[in-house]
């Protein structure tokens, strides 16, 4: 009788095999989306890349041409345009809104389960919906302008409503998803703090302004970050809406990174510009970062 050779497994590997087992498929989802994407995306960006393949090595060409683009710089401000504008109103937006829903008023349960309704739905859909609202012709919106003998608005032809409005929908979506998070936040805060300042004489504002404010200070640094890092991640909205015009007036950094790797075929300075746009978004992550430490 012939006795087969058993497996040696280290001892080390044995005790963490079930922990590899779990967090390996995870680990294999990761490096297939994301490291691989990432690493190819590097590889792209230093060569002239076209839809018949490479053309050759160009070193660091490509990123110096993105430095010389007038037309990437011009879509870097529209999108840093859109990032203020619609993280400030739909923070406030869901800051506003999650004081009202903590409050037991009535209804407020089908309140909150509607209201985060736009946070599960698609972008797409949401600007989709917008798109109808804003149609010069037969849009609600104009409709009520005209009720009340205003003129219509170019919501979507004219360049800068056509900025706002994409502002709008991002802020609308923003505040929808935001809304849970301080609503959350909002029912930690220690309500003896209040209580102690209401005895003290503090009004609403002052409470607000001195305890609510610094108590959710970790969580709108959160929510800013995340704003910041989904807005320059946006297109759906664009590609709804506007298509990034009129006039480029809405010509967000993806779109435009779309426009050169997908319409032009120029894979490779589609890639620059990517990691360019990383670059940036990782400066702007640790800079806000670095002022809520300090």
């Amino acid at each position: 009788m012939v006795l087969q050779p058993r497996l040696s497994i280290p001892r080390r590997l044995r005790r963490h095999l079930a922990a590899y087992l779990f967090v390996g498929p995870a680990l294999v989802l990761l490096v297939l989306f994301n490291i691989w994407p990432a690493l190819y995306t590097a590889w792209l960006s230093l060569q002239d890349y076209g839809i018949l393949g490479s053309n050759g090595f160009i070193g660091l060409h490509n990123y110096l041409h993105v430095l010389r683009d007038s037309l990437f710089w011009h879509s870097l401000l529209v999108t840093s345009i859109y990032t203020v504008g619609s993280a400030a109103l739909g923070l406030a937006g869901a800051l506003g809104l999650a004081l009202l829903v903590t409050r037991r008023l009535p209804f407020m349960g089908w309140f909150r389960v509607l209201y985060f309704v736009p946070s599960v739905t698609s972008l797409f859909v949401n600007a989709t919906i917008f798109g109808w609202l804003f149609d010069y012709n037969l849009g609600l919106f104009n409709y009520w302008l005209t009720s009340l003998n205003l003129q219509r608005v170019p919501f979507l032809q004219a360049p800068n409503w056509a900025l706002f409005s994409v502002i709008l929908v991002g802020a609308w979506s923003g505040a929808a998803y935001n809304l849970p998070i301080y609503a959350a936040g909002l029912g930690s805060v220690n309500r003896e703090l209040y209580e102690a300042a209401s005895l003290d004489g503090a009004n609403g504002w002052q409470r607000f302004r001195y305890i609510t404010l610094p108590a959710i200070a970790p969580i709108t640094r959160y929510t800013v970050i995340l704003a910041i890092i989904g807005s320059f991640q946006l297109i759906a909205s664009i590609d709804a809406l506007t298509s990034g015009g009129p006039e480029n007036a809405t010509l967000v950094t993806i779109k435009y990174i779309q426009t050169q790797g997908f319409e032009f075929l120029h894979f490779g300075y589609a890639s620059a510009i990517t990691l360019f746009l990383l670059a940036f978004l990782l400066v702007v992550t640790w800079l806000q970062l670095r002022s809520g430490r300090e």
